[in-house]
């Protein structure tokens, strides 16, 4: 896993790379304060939701504000590998 700010590698995170050579390339030098050049998306929607997917159990959870309780059992032993390739100004 390439580490970064505010992100570590864990027991269920086997990779975590980010590509952004496409990003340089079309957009120029990443500005830093809006960005994060390492696989943590920076509003942490998709890291959290990819984490939910390997817990044993997710607690509190609802839709919309609806339904609350605990979801268990999602994919214990499951490990997750991700991949960053999109970035505030597209994939």
């Amino acid at each position: 896993c390439v580490a970064g700010k505010h992100f570590l590698p864990s027991r269920k995170l086997i990779g975590a790379r980010y590509f952004y050579a496409g990003y340089k390339a079309t957009n120029g030098k990443m500005n830093s304060t809006l960005e994060y050049c390492f696989p943590r998306d920076s509003d942490n929607h998709d890291t959290h939701i990819a984490s939910i997917a390997t817990r044993r159990y997710v607690f509190p959870t609802s839709t919309m504000g609806y339904a609350k309780g605990m979801a268990a059992r999602m994919a214990p032993k499951a490990r997750l590998a991700v991949y960053k390739i999109c970035w505030n100004v597209g994939c």
